[in-house]
């Protein structure tokens, strides 16, 4: 029997693409290992957001080489679809996948192994032919929804990597859903490169939030980040009125300065976004917003950068993800002139992240007193944890292993953002 080794980097996508080739390798009759020394084949599922993301997967490569010389290297993901310079010059790779044709993997290693130079010109491209029945390793299991971005963001290589958006029938979606709950996943994370632009026939996404709210045996249901655009009166009534859906909205906000937002072509500038969260607010309650947020874009200085603090401080994150800029071939903004020195850059990243901080702990603050639904996913010696509808982590005593359980806790106080409290009788 033919052992594989995967490997994966990057976004939520990624990660639900890379159990649906797990499962057609398994049906092709190959074997998982859980290290590349012994394996047959190994897989890296690859990912071009950034310069770091990229040397990494390089990095990976040749590590697994180095470890198993007679091991063929499957490359796919996106470094593949932007056609990188540096995956044709690794000889070492034996296959590289496209995105499209990741449904493939196993057919067609099974098929050509004995074989130097195996073909993928009978493989169709089809961004759903993934199918999975389960969610290796996880509590949550992420559902993908939609595929493709046409946003065109200047610094962003994902549209050229992904393509155009394409949404999946909410019959399969729906089908899938009641598979993962029945294979005991409790938690369904709604995932794809951008689900805001859902969109099947006559569904949109707050019918895949209202469909899948209704699965027998379903505890919670997380929505993956939503570009502000797409977060509408329709989806801010859908997730309320669930019994399920998580009342927790990820936006990416990528900068509070409006001139970066335009070089950024972001598409709506900061009062736009102020009107979406206040919105959002105003039918959900207390619902946790977070956002992502690019520091050392061109022509970001210190007059733009306090942009960003003050209208972070005036918005109040619950959580805030901040990445420093990445300059990537291909993207409008790689030919913009960087103005800001590493070190200044560096300065306004940790200036954030401790903004983020304390924005994170106030909010967290907020809920001692509370009692809070915790869905426990951890359970060590005396100690459970889990996390609340607001993705809050909420650590509590117990004797009793509740892993895979909803349990309210009384909220008794916080250390950070980390909630403690004790189970209410």
């Amino acid at each position: 029997m033919l052992k594989f080794f995967l490997k994966t980097f990057g976004c939520k996508t990624n990660q639900y693409e890379l159990q649906g080739i797990r499962e057609s390798l398994f049906t092709s009759g190959f074997a998982e290992v859980q290290s590349a020394a012994t394996a047959d084949v190994a897989i890296v599922n690859t990912c071009a957001v950034t310069t770091r993301a990229d040397a990494s997967c390089r990095n990976a490569i040749r590590s697994i080489n180095r470890e198993n010389p007679n091991a063929r290297i499957v490359v796919t993901g996106c470094c593949v679809d932007l056609e990188q310079d540096w995956i044709r010059q690794l000889e070492c790779v034996w296959l590289a996948i496209p995105n499209g044709k990741k449904h493939g993997i196993g057919k067609t290693i099974a098929r050509h192994f004995e074989e130097d130079s195996p073909s993928l010109s009978d493989i169709a491209s089809d961004r759903f032919a993934l199918h999975i029945s389960k969610f290796e390793n996880h509590t949550r299991a992420f559902i993908k929804i939609q595929d493709g971005c046409d946003n065109y963001c200047s610094y962003c290589t994902i549209p050229y990597a992904r393509g155009i958006p394409e949404s999946r029938p909410l019959s399969e979606i729906m089908e899938e859903g009641k598979r993962l709950v029945e294979s005991g996943h409790r938690e369904l994370v709604l995932t794809g490169i951008n689900i805001g632009k859902y969109g099947h026939n006559d569904a949109k996404l707050c019918d895949v939030v209202s469909g899948l709210g209704n699965v027998e045996g379903l505890l919670r249901l997380r929505l993956g980040s939503v570009e502000p655009q797409n977060v509408t009166e329709e989806l801010c009534l859908a997730v309320r009125d669930s019994a399920t859906a998580c009342l927790h909205i990820h936006i990416p906000l990528q900068n509070g300065d409006d001139t970066i937002l335009k070089k950024m072509n972001r598409h709506y500038d900061t009062a736009f976004f102020r009107e979406r969260v206040e919105m959002a607010r105003s039918i959900i309650d207390t619902p946790s917003i977070t956002t992502d947020i690019i520091v050392g874009f061109p022509g970001e200085g210190e007059k733009e950068f306090a942009s960003t603090i003050k209208f972070c401080r005036e918005i109040t994150f619950a959580r805030t993800h901040v990445f420093l800029f990445s300059a990537r071939p291909g993207t409008p903004a790689y030919e913009l002139k960087q103005t800001s020195t590493n070190r200044e850059i560096s300065a306004r990243r940790d200036e954030l992240i401790q903004l983020s901080d304390e924005m994170a702990a106030n909010y967290a603050a907020s809920f001692i007193g509370a009692t809070e639904s915790i869905l426990i996913e951890e359970h060590c010696d005396n100690l459970a944890a889990g996390y609340s509808s607001r993705y809050l982590r909420t650590e509590i005593e117990s004797d009793k292993d509740l892993k895979g359980e909803c349990v309210d806790v009384l909220i008794t106080g916080a250390e950070g953002a980390v909630l403690h409290g004790r189970a209410a009788k």
